[in-house]
């Protein structure tokens, strides 16, 4: 299967919360535009946490977005998941196990969700797009690229 990288779920967020001429909101609709020629790929958890992510500001009284909006926004990402431009990976991540994902990860600031994306950029070589601080650092320690890094406005805030 042929990735060209690995999407991060706060790219998502942004792409609906985010305001269209920020940076975030600029980085995050480049990723997405992206995904019309290019293969993302994201682990299973990436449903479950756009999932979580719209049931909570569902239930937020103070969220200024609306069930249709929110409706489309998972609408929109079901579709590029069924078109294969969001592959999601059933496979294991990490493959080498939880204790030595445990060992490889405990250097980082990163929690072991985001290690799932680290952990599949990583193994597939292909760069990560993100806007999570320690997610960039974790991989800019490790070695793995970052999507539009001359674009990315939090790791030019790190000066990474």
């Amino acid at each position: 299967m042929n990735i060209d990288f690995v999407l991060d779920t706060n790219i998502t967020v942004n792409v609906l919360f985010a305001p269209i001429s920020s940076p975030e909101g600029i980085y995050s609709r480049r990723v997405i535009n992206h995904l019309e020629k290019y293969k993302a790929a994201v682990p299973l958890l990436l449903e479950h946490e756009m999932l979580s992510t719209t049931m909570n500001l569902n239930r937020d009284p103070k969220a200024k977005v609306s069930d249709k909006q929110l409706a489309g926004w998972l609408g929109r990402f079901d579709r590029l998941i069924n078109t294969q431009q969001l592959v999601v990976v059933h496979e294991r991540i990490p493959p080498c196990g939880l204790a030595d994902a445990y060992q490889r990860l405990v250097r980082h600031p990163t929690s072991g969700y985001d290690g799932c994306f680290l952990y599949l950029a990583r193994d597939r070589g292909v760069p990560i797009a993100t806007l999570d601080g320690q997610l960039l650092r974790a991989a800019v320690n490790d070695g793995v690229p970052v999507l539009f890094a001359d674009n990315n406005p939090v790791l030019k805030a790190l000066g990474l």
